[in-house]
């Protein structure tokens, strides 16, 4: 056979194996979807494991998913690798895909479409080889879950082993509801039992609001001697006592007696745990019943009495700092001296005791007046205005003025300032002011102990001048005060 005829016959062969190839494919049918089963009261859930490496299922049940499982309600998996996804085409170079992980779980093989075989009749020799070699080859590959061969193996389990469902799930949902009806019964004796607490706080409420509250009757302990009765703000303030809110709770959460019947053998030794579990909640929760309403007898006789403490006095809140009331030229210092932390709550009044420790006064003058036979003089202290009067029918020349206080003494000359009364007109009236405050004047925190005793001078001199006899005179007078004295009439 020439060349020519040998390429002719390979060229036939490879087309015809790729064209058999196609048409044949890896021989794979299309795998069923998932197996619908109803679902039985999923609220309360059983499950039972798989075990890859026995490539079964387990008789132990659980509460919970055990990573592969089936939920016995609809006898779905849980916990399987159930997606459907593509995989990478390998070719030789990279071998064939990975095994599942499970026997439920393919790797599908569907053949390619039509044109993956045109090319290949009209590129045999070529793509043929390159496809078997880098992976094109004729199969796309699909990882798919075997819903019907794991429905068929759930029910072969379950028939061998003689294991039924239903009845489980019944045994666990009366569980549960006994455990949701143990909790719900106690939490409705709390809340049956809270009620009455707040209906007892409420009318112990209203009964206090409608106290009259005592009034403040205050005594002043006058430690200063300057006291007169001054009103001074109370330093006390009546408050109502808080109440406490009583609550009790007996309730209980049972989930704890359900989870620790887990994991149980099917199904016999699950039904008997069950069983079991029920008849412990019911027994604990009429125990638990019984217990508290005894408790509650306690419970109300106690929060009445603490009620009845509460209404039965009110709280003093006291300021002990010390405060001042002013007045003018003068400011009492006070602090309180004496009060009760609480107080009857029927009585009237309650008693307070105040103590004024000490004064201050500020510009005390006595009033002053003098005169001889040309001049008078006189001194206001509310004004502080010096008022000199000529007496004659002559003009008279004020030469200085000068003020006595203690041991001080402060003289305003005639330099014409204009707040000097210069001259005086016959039978004529001048007022001046005082011309400077006097530090001796003022008096801080004293009390009579300081001032007992003691004298306070006061005085004028006048220098002045009779123009018409041009003679020289000097009007003067120093009083002495008793200091205590003048101070109580501030």
């Amino acid at each position: 056979m020439n060349k020519s005829a040998r390429s002719k016959v390979l060229n036939f062969g490879l087309i015809g194996l790729s064209s058999v190839m196609l048409i044949t494919g890896c021989g794979n049918k299309p795998l069923p979807r998932k197996v619908s089963h109803l679902e039985y009261k999923p609220e309360a859930a059983l499950f039972a494991p798989y075990s890859v490496s026995d490539k079964e299922f387990k008789k132990s049940i659980y509460n919970t998913p055990q990573n592969l499982s089936v939920r016995l309600n609809d006898l779905s998996p849980t916990g399987f690798n159930t997606s459907v996804r593509n995989l990478k085409m390998d070719g030789i170079l990279w071998g064939t895909p990975s095994d599942p992980k499970t026997s439920f779980e393919v790797v599908e093989c569907k053949r390619k479409g039509t044109d993956v075989f045109l090319k290949n009749v009209i590129y045999a020799p070529f793509v043929l080889g390159l496809n078997i070699i880098l992976g094109g080859g004729l199969c796309e590959y699909h990882h798919v879950f075997d819903y019907e061969e794991f429905d068929d193996s759930v029910n072969e389990w379950l028939e061998d082993e003689n294991i039924h469902p239903k009845v489980l799930i019944d045994g666990y949902a009366t569980l549960l509801q006994e455990s949701k009806n143990g909790s719900a019964t106690l939490a409705q004796f709390s809340n049956e039992t809270n009620d009455k607490l707040n209906e007892m706080l409420s009318k112990y409420k209203t009964i206090y609001s409608n106290y009259k509250i005592p009034q403040e009757q205050a005594v002043y302990k006058d430690e200063s001697g300057f006291y007169k009765h001054e009103n001074l703000k109370s330093l006390v303030d009546v408050q109502a006592n808080k109440f406490s809110q009583k609550s009790v709770n007996y309730k209980k959460e049972y989930q704890t007696n359900v989870d620790r019947n887990f994991p149980c053998e099917a199904d016999q030794e699950c039904l008997d745990k069950f069983q079991g579990a029920t008849s412990e909640i019911a027994t604990d929760v009429q125990k638990r019943l019984t217990e508290a309403q005894k408790e509650n007898k306690k419970v109300f006789s106690d929060y009445k009495n603490l009620l009845q403490k509460t209404i039965s006095t009110y709280s003093i809140s006291k300021d002990s700092s010390e405060h001042s009331v002013e007045k003018k030229h003068k400011i009492l210092y006070y602090t309180l001296f004496k009060a009760p932390d609480t107080i009857k709550s029927r009585i009237q009044k309650f008693p307070t005791t105040y103590k004024i420790t000490s004064a201050s006064f500020t510009e005390i003058y006595p009033a002053y007046k003098n005169e001889d036979e040309n001049i008078k003089i006189a001194f206001n202290p509310e004004t502080k205005n010096i008022t000199l009067e000529n007496k004659t029918k002559n003009f008279i020349e004020i030469q200085s003025v000068s003020v006595y206080y203690g041991s001080e003494i402060y003289t305003i000359n005639n330099d014409k300032n204009t707040n000097f009364v210069n001259e005086l007109s016959p039978d004529a009236v001048n007022t001046m002011s005082l011309w400077r405050d006097i530090p001796l004047a003022d008096y801080k925190r004293i009390t009579t102990k300081d001032t007992n005793g003691k004298k306070l001078s006061f005085g004028f001199a006048v220098k002045y001048k009779t123009i018409q006899q041009n003679q020289q005179h000097t009007l003067y007078r120093l009083d002495s005060h008793n200091l205590t004295r003048i101070l109580k009439t501030f």
